[in-house]
């Protein structure tokens, strides 16, 4: 809509380029009972990718624009990858685990595998969680 359409036009003059605009996910929008603003909440996604911690909003009072803030990533498709992992999920716990300082999680089990529209599975290591992990693969 209109709004959406401001926020891209408001983003390009922010250095985005329209690649970095196309894909954004709504992720709440409501209105306030006591002011009456309403507040939109997107996420910035590429290539179907969700980026996590790459979010913005909008608000609006008496259809007006009065506030836009953004915490995105310029020239997205530049830095992109590609859409497929480029570490197993065991690497990236061993990664997660090194830069926290946490004690190395050591040999993961993986726990399950499931194999339908989304392949997804548990994997276990009771020195870096309590929980199994779920991690979720979208099928290639």
């Amino acid at each position: 809509g209109p709004v959406l359409q401001d926020f891209k036009t408001w983003g390009v003059s922010q250095g985005f380029s329209q690649a970095d605009l196309q894909e954004l996910k709504g992720t709440d929008d409501y209105v306030t009972q006591h002011n009456s603003v309403r507040h939109i909440y997107l996420q910035q996604v590429h290539k179907g990718i969700a980026i996590v911690n790459s979010n913005a909003s909008i608000h609006v009072w008496n259809g007006k624009v009065v506030a836009r803030h953004q915490k995105m990533v310029k020239d997205l498709g530049q830095k992109s990858l590609g859409n497929s992992p480029s570490l197993t999920p065991e690497e990236a716990l061993q990664r997660l685990s090194v830069s926290h300082g946490w004690k190395t999680p050591g040999k993961l089990e993986i726990l399950s595998i499931a194999k339908e529209i989304e392949q997804s599975g548990t994997l276990g290591s009771n020195q870096v969680a309590h929980e199994p992990i779920l991690q979720i693969r979208k099928a290639v």
